[in-house]
């Protein structure tokens, strides 16, 4: 943090806000903490529909992403000797609308729902053994219909395939472990 100039510059390219608090009362820790994720005003994002190249070939125009809003919240208990555990939970909202799901196919990872249970074992003064399960769900599948730019015509403005379904629901499970080691701790 010695330049806070370039960290705000970073956040404006990524159109991420970003606010937290965090309380600790004896042997707990709480934290909170939201997000927005501007997809409205994000390159390759905000755009949506057909492009056409001069040989009237479509491409994608964009994604068609809403904004979104992320919420974490986290509790951390360290009356074990050692060994803090961890618990936490992310809700997102869902960037893709119904209409606009088909462009969506290739970037479908969105979370809904996350948990996330974790420990730090303290082996030594200096090093420290780290671990986190996440289970993360979309929730409901997001769904719409199948899109043809050549359809435009028939069904404006998209080109929807009357009685066409496209869907995606997603599951995301993880283990992470790793070792800190902390140089000339005082």
């Amino acid at each position: 943090m010695d330049h806070p100039e370039q960290i705000v510059s970073i956040w404006i390219i990524l159109q991420f806000y970003h606010f937290g608090l965090g309380y600790s009362v004896g042997d707990v820790d709480i934290a909170l903490d939201y997000r927005m994720v501007n997809y409205e005003n994000t390159d390759g994002f905000e755009a949506s529909g057909w492009t056409f190249d001069s040989n009237n070939l479509p491409s994608v125009a964009g994604f068609g992403w809403e904004n979104i809003s992320i919420l974490s919240a986290g509790l951390q208990y360290k009356g074990i000797d050692k060994m803090p555990l961890r618990i936490g939970y992310t809700y997102s909202s869902n960037p893709i609308t119904e209409e606009l799901a088909f462009f969506s196919i290739p970037a479908t990872a969105i979370i809904k729902n996350a948990f996330q249970f974790g420990f730090s074992y303290e082996a030594g003064e200096n090093l420290s053994l780290d671990a986190v399960y996440h289970y993360g769900s979309s929730g409901d599948a997001t769904k719409g219909q199948i899109l043809n730019p050549a359809n435009i015509p028939n069904n404006p403005p998209y080109g929807a395939i009357p009685g066409s379904e496209v869907s995606y629901k997603m599951t995301t499970s993880m283990i992470m472990v790793g070792f800190s080691y902390t140089f000339n701790k005082k």
